[in-house]
């Protein structure tokens, strides 16, 4: 038997169902890729007994059928460090040797019988049917898969509850501890039935699901369920058991009723929950008339920490405990803008749902070509990246940065084949490359912006008609011409870069050291903006920070304007913390 087939499009479908295969199989022929020839076909299966993944793929030429095993962990290692070429592959049936020949080499491995390879269960005669768009079923997987458990004692919480009716198909996902219910009207069955499907399972179709754009066919018994996709198949094994009561759970009849921004609480919760016992996490929330309080303390290291945010409740006030990591982990995976909290006293669970329900909107968009991450700080930053096209925002900054799950969760809800990400900080920049790293789905383009005015700088320069390696070296080169400086105070007495600074002094720090230290704050702005403007500036940005007055701001830039006739001064509001003025020069 011999054919020929592209080496990048053949690893891409192996590393795609790899993912089924466990490091320990109790079978030795489960380690195997089981590859079928058929009519210039090859098919690719992988299981692990319980889940079988198959995909397929049209060899350029072949000469004869047949049906082999490889394995697994050789044949990706193998092909991974091989250019796109044509790879040959002769194998000899009465043995199982195999040859693999590409451009300056080949390689000679053993197969194994392919009849040994296990067959997938087939479907009871009462089987049912359902229909899903692939973007609906990603989103319901995306929101509820966080909150599955890892409970041995209690199997049926370990996976996601597919609750299907004649009028929608909701998700659902509990722990124990949180539990996610998701409803979508967009896709719905002709009967009422429901499934459980496994965390493995649900975890492969995160990963292929981005890659599909037409509908999801889901046929299930009482013991297995296929999801037939438009270039993959899945048969798995589903969990036996009653889902308990799930709506029974949620309280009703919620009086107290807050509204706040997702992200800024997000900010807080991170910075407060520093300071919470790390045995139980435990974070309290102060509800008062338009604001929230957050509070945490540690009594064994006597550490605590308060943040107050402002928020929409005219309730009569209450205070209420949570596990921050719980709260954390279900705002992550909202992607409203805003949340409503709905409480009814301290001694019941908290409901929370997002206050736009976008899911329609979200099902019936295909993917668009391009898409912007950007990490800000400040309301009036966070506005200006929006206005300039910025699909997600996270919130960042000196006192908080990002994680690699953080950008994955950013990725994952960003709807686009090629993303941009600006970090904007270069304690980001690493954890921005590891999420490009892990992600196998979507072109992720980091470009490493160190200051917010380089991530706007580096936004502006961006051109639709260009393919991504144009954009990327236009704003790769727009960044280099990007100067910044950030005036804040001294938290303490300091000697840096010569300079001999007292707690409480202003600082203008930039990109490479201190450029200016004083008392006036209005004053080290401008010997900082005097340390960075050169003959061929000819742009002053800037923007004034959370605590510095607009009539202070607009002072400065008059002050600039004057100092500068050939610069065109521009003045934003930041909205930002920490630094009281954000400038750049360009």
């Amino acid at each position: 038997m011999k054919f020929i087939v592209s080496s990048t499009g053949l690893f891409s479908h192996l590393q795609a169902i790899s993912r089924v295969i466990n490091s320990k199989n109790s079978l030795p022929i489960l380690d195997c890729f089981l590859m079928e020839l058929t009519d210039g076909t090859l098919s690719l299966t992988a299981s692990d007994s319980e889940t079988t993944l198959s995909t397929s793929l049209e060899v350029n030429e072949s000469d004869g059928d047949g049906r082999f095993a490889v394995s697994s962990k050789t044949i990706l290692e193998a092909l991974k460090e091989i250019p796109e070429q044509p790879l040959t592959f002769l194998v000899n049936t009465e043995n199982l040797e195999i040859t693999v020949q590409y451009q300056n080499g080949k390689y000679s491995l053993m197969g194994q019988n392919a009849d040994e390879y296990p067959q997938a269960p087939a479907l009871g005669a009462n089987a049912v049917h359902v229909t899903m768009g692939a973007p609906v079923m990603l989103a319901g997987i995306n929101r509820s898969l966080f909150a599955t458990a890892d409970d041995e004692l209690r199997p049926v919480m370990n996976g996601i509850y597919f609750d299907i009716t004649t009028e929608d198909i909701t998700f659902v996902a509990s722990d124990g501890h949180k539990l996610v219910r998701n409803k979508t009207f967009v896709a719905h069955g002709d009967e009422k039935a429901a499934f459980i499907l496994p965390k493995k399972p649900a975890t492969l179709l995160k990963n292929l699901l981005p890659k599909e754009q037409g509908d999801v066919q889901i046929d299930f018994d009482d013991r297995n369920a296929t999801f037939t996709l438009e270039n993959y198949s899945m048969i798995c094994r589903l969990i036996e058991g009653r889902y308990p009561n799930y709506n029974s759970v949620i309280p009703q009849d919620n009086p107290h009723k807050a509204t706040i921004d997702r992200m800024m609480l997000i900010s807080a919760l991170r910075r407060v929950s520093v300071f919470s016992s790390q045995a139980s996490s435990l974070i309290k929330l102060r509800l008062s008339e338009n604001q929230i309080q957050i509070s945490a303390q540690d009594i064994d290291f006597s550490t605590s920490a308060e943040e107050t945010l402002t928020c929409q409740y005219t309730g009569s006030p209450m205070s209420i405990g949570f596990k921050s990591t719980f709260l954390i982990d279900i705002l992550n995976n909202i992607s409203a803008q805003e949340i409503l909290f709905e409480l009814a006293d301290p001694s019941r669970a908290g409901v929370i749902v997002p206050v736009e329900q976008e899911e329609k909107e979200e099902a019936a968009q295909p993917p668009k070509e391009v898409g912007f991450i950007s990490v800000s700080v400040g309301k009036g930053m966070t506005e200006i990246f929006k206005e300039l096209g910025v699909d997600y925002l996270i919130e960042g900054g000196q006192t908080m940065n990002p994680s690699t799950e953080d950008m994955l969760n950013a990725i994952a809800k960003v709807n686009a084949k090629t993303i941009y990400i600006f970090p904007n900080n270069k304690n980001i920049v690493l954890a921005a490359n590891q999420a490009r790293d892990l992600t196998e789905d979507k072109e992720i383009v980091v470009v490493p912006t160190k200051t917010i005015p380089q991530g706007i700088t580096a936004m502006i320069s961006y051109v639709p008609e260009k393919n991504s390696a144009e954009n990327t070296e236009a704003m790769l080169q727009a960044i280099e011409h990007v100067k910044t400086g950030q005036i804040t105070y001294a938290v303490r007495d300091t000697r840096i870069d010569d300079k001999e600074i007292h707690e409480g002094d202003m600082m203008g720090i930039g990109d490479h050291g201190i450029l200016a230290v004083g008392k006036d704050r209005m004053e080290v702005a401008k010997e900082t903006v005097a340390q960075m403007v050169d003959d061929e500036s000819e742009v002053i940005s800037i923007y004034y920070g959370a605590d510095t007055e607009e009539a202070e701001a607009e002072e400065l830039a008059t002050a600039l304007e004057e100092a500068y006739p050939d610069c065109d001064v521009e003045l934003n509001a930041g909205g930002q913390p920490i630094y009281y003025y954000v400038i750049s020069v360009e």
